[in-house]
């Protein structure tokens, strides 16, 4: 849960800003405005789910410990077949830090037989490599430089 109001006074000694849902409020790379602070999960009052928690944390403690290195590579290439007719997905090519994590995913999609519509329409978890294979399916239909990095 975000900080009740009789911690607020203590953040605010600590150079800690809350954000306006009253969460702690962070950066990208999960640091409050007191640099020597990191908050994740709850606290912070955005996105309050286990796996964005665990994944805050993760990039809390590298950065914490190697001064604010991105974990978010952006360096990669995801490249999906489908038929033309049918929209059904027939494979796909990645090259990325995560493609073996990735791959498992088109994997699952092509079992369920999944088009690329349905893989398009698919939550993923937001910060993950496996965001990017909605991305491209999105490709299919959107134009994706006209989105943001989580639009459906």
């Amino acid at each position: 849960m975000p900080p009740q109001a009789a911690n607020r006074s203590s953040l605010e000694k600590a150079g800690i800003d809350l954000n306006a849902k009253g969460g702690i409020k962070v950066n990208e790379n999960m640091q409050t405005v007191n640099s020597n602070v990191y908050a994740v999960g709850d606290v912070t009052g955005q996105d309050m789910f286990v796996y964005l928690a665990a994944y805050g944390g993760k990039l809390a403690a590298r950065n914490a410990l190697h001064g604010n290195i991105a974990s978010r590579e952006t360096d990669g290439l995801i490249k999906l077949v489908a038929d033309s007719k049918t929209d059904k997905l027939l494979g796909a090519t990645i090259l990325a830090p995560e493609a073996g994590d990735s791959i498992q995913t088109i994997v699952m999609a092509m079992k369920a037989n999944f088009t690329t519509e349905e893989l398009a329409n698919t939550i993923f978890p937001y910060l993950t490599a496996v965001e990017g294979l909605k991305l491209a399916a999105q490709t299919f239909n959107k134009d994706v430089s006209k989105l943001s990095c989580c639009a459906g």
